[in-house]
């Protein structure tokens, strides 16, 4: 099993500065029913704010978990390492401000979140400020 897919929780302060560290997430956080977005269909494409809406923002409610289905992990073995990672399907930056502002307490993907090229640079206008995963604080 590849480390990062469905063995670990990349906690805010991976993504954003200033975020919370793992310890300080609550563990109820990752226990309880969860909302599916199933984009089985739409493979190696990006996932709007309007795919997003369309396949579940009548049950998107505030403190929801949104797991997204997309199969991506199924392709691993048939696909280079290169390729999985740069053809990956990922959010836009619409679909992670869609998230955020209906307050999702946790979002699951099965494929590659990692900042590849195609992938865009998450910007904000709130007082925290996105950054490449990875980066120090």
């Amino acid at each position: 099993m590849r480390l990062h897919v469905g063995t670990h929780v990349d906690a805010p302060e991976h993504w954003i500065a200033g975020g919370k560290h793992i310890d300080e997430i609550p563990l109820d956080t990752f226990i309880g029913e969860a909302v599916v977005a199933d984009f089985l269909g739409k493979p190696d494409k990006p996932i709007t704010d309007r795919d997003l809406d369309e396949r579940i923002g009548h049950l998107a409610q505030p403190g929801c978990r949104l797991l997204i289905k997309t199969g991506w992990n199924d392709r691993f073995f048939d696909l280079s390492i290169e390729d999985w990672r740069t053809q990956s399907p990922y959010l836009t930056n619409a679909a992670l401000a869609w998230c955020v502002g209906r307050r999702m307490c946790l979002v699951g993907i099965d494929f590659y979140h990692g900042a590849a090229s195609r992938r865009p640079i998450i910007t904000s206008g709130s007082k925290r400020s996105w950054r490449t995963p990875g980066s120090s604080r």
